[in-house]
């Protein structure tokens, strides 16, 4: 008999384990995902506060370079017309052929949220989509999750005020955090 009670608590101390070890391991990838996804908010704001400087103070001519990360449960960052907009359904493929779009709401969403996060700005914005290139697998992301971490995709964006209403971006997606500093500034001439 005493055989068998020391088995029912060995049995029950390993159960106790796994269970203990399942809920540790399911809080640490909340937090984990919980960190990225505010680190991405606050990019965005950055961002937004720095194209918001751009169209109120900026000059015409001058191009603002500005790089981002984005994990892989961002959707898209965008421009709209309205707050409540929606990016387009297929906004994946929108990122990888680089299509772009004018508004002057800049827009956030999650893969995991219904309804956009957007700020206004004063002028429009002709900007090219980013955040998640794909659904399908990628290169980058395999061997993200082959080094045991979720995939995050860079992009430099070059913000250029062509008027004093108006903000043309273009945004390239780059391999580590490559290209030039966070906002520099390179003054056309003026022709």
């Amino acid at each position: 008999m005493k055989a068998v009670a020391a088995w029912i608590w060995v049995v029950m101390s390993v159960v106790l384990g796994i269970l203990v070890l399942v809920f540790g391991s399911t809080l640490l990838l909340q937090q984990f995902t919980l960190t990225q996804k505010q680190l991405a908010i606050d990019q965005f704001q950055d961002f937004y506060g720095k194209v918001k400087t751009i169209c109120a103070e900026g000059g015409i001519g001058e191009i603002y370079y500005y790089k981002i990360t984005i994990p892989e449960s961002m959707r898209a960052i965008y421009v709209a017309n309205a707050s409540d907009t929606l990016p387009p359904d297929k906004v994946s493929d929108y990122i990888t052929k680089s299509r772009s779009a004018v508004g002057n709401y800049f827009c956030m969403q999650f893969s995991d949220e219904n309804l956009p996060r957007c700020a206004q700005i004063a002028c429009y914005s002709n900007f090219t989509y980013i955040g998640n290139p794909s659904l399908k697998p990628t290169l980058q992301s395999m061997l993200a999750r082959l080094g045991g971490q979720s995939p995050v995709y860079y992009f430099l964006i070059f913000v250029n005020k062509t008027n004093y209403y108006f903000l043309s971006s273009n945004a390239i997606q780059t391999i580590g955090s490559q290209g030039p500093s966070t906002l520099t500034t390179t003054k056309r001439p003026v022709v």
